[in-house]
């Protein structure tokens, strides 16, 4: 499970299930007899209370059922009900009739299969339709392999916004509009989506929103608000003290490496959640008066 969202009806989780097929391997499996495939479906459950849980029954058109894997990162409560996003391909690498090793090979990146995001609806969280396949959701230069990923969803006035990833020869974090869940824009990058990645979203009070990312493999953590509905955004300066410090700055032994991975907006305030140099780490942000 990777998310969880309530209504009136209850608790709505989505996250993957890992099951095993055939002809595929990803090295990181390693050594298996015979040939493995480490599949991943998309998948929902549900819960009243949040104690006793149990997983939706939907069909394979809709959650995968191949053998490219499909998972959904983020849900909500928006659109006809429910929103889920994430992604369909694979995090790193695979490939068809790859025989599992020790190590990735030296040609590695022709076994990267490329990533779309992938956007999931659903009336009441038991009936799901996966959105259809659009330019939006794709890695825009086709003559590059790369991803372009969804890691996070939230409501606001005139629809959803939902960040994630772009990797190719641009590279960077990703925003994408919908007013329904179903047709999507994408937000033309700009400097301020340079690394990092954007992992979480938040919308706070009088519409504003508020997005936060950054893993440990890329050294440093990032902050960026939108006034605009997210059409456009600001990238806050990064701060060794507040996002990490990369290789080679006077700070790298002192703060290390960072990651925001969550993000809640209360009142006028911001907590975003991570790590900061292998420790847990809290972030509170609050708008100012001109801009946020």
């Amino acid at each position: 499970m990777n998310d969880v969202t309530f209504d009136g009806s209850g608790l709505v989780a989505v996250g993957g299930a890992f099951h095993r097929t055939a002809p595929f391997a990803t090295w990181q499996w390693g050594p298996s007899e015979g040939d493995v495939d480490i599949d991943v479906d998309a998948a929902v459950w549900r819960s009243n209370e949040g104690i006793a849980w149990r997983r939706v029954t939907v069909g394979d058109e809709a959650m995968g059922g191949d053998t490219v894997p499909q998972r959904m990162n983020a849900v909500v409560a928006g659109g006809p009900g429910f929103v889920a996003v994430g992604q369909e391909g694979f995090d790193f690498l695979g490939v068809d009739e790859w025989t599992p090793g020790d190590e990735i090979p030296a040609d590695g990146r022709a076994h990267v299969t490329e990533n779309v995001a992938a956007v999931w609806t659903s009336p009441d969280g038991e009936t799901w339709t996966r959105a259809e396949s659009q330019p939006a959701l794709e890695h825009p230069d086709g003559t590059v392999t790369g991803w372009a990923t969804m890691f996070d969803v939230t409501t606001q006035a005139s629809g959803l916004v939902a960040v994630g990833r772009n990797v190719g020869n641009d590279e960077g974090a990703a925003v994408w509009l919908s007013p329904d869940g179903l047709s999507w824009q994408r937000v033309i990058p700009e400097d301020a989506y340079a690394w990092p990645d954007m992992q979480a979203v938040a919308t706070s009070p009088g519409q504003r929103l508020v997005a936060v990312g950054g893993l440990p493999v890329y050294m440093k953590a990032g902050a960026w608000s939108s006034t605009d509905n997210g059409t456009t955004w600001i990238r806050h300066p990064h701060d060794d003290t507040l996002f990490g410090s990369v290789p080679g700055s006077p700070n790298e032994t002192l703060f290390g490496a960072a990651s925001i991975q969550g993000a809640a907006s209360y009142a006028d305030t911001v907590i975003a959640v991570g790590m900061m140099k292998q420790d847990a780490a809290v972030w509170v942000g609050s708008w100012g008066a001109a801009d946020g």
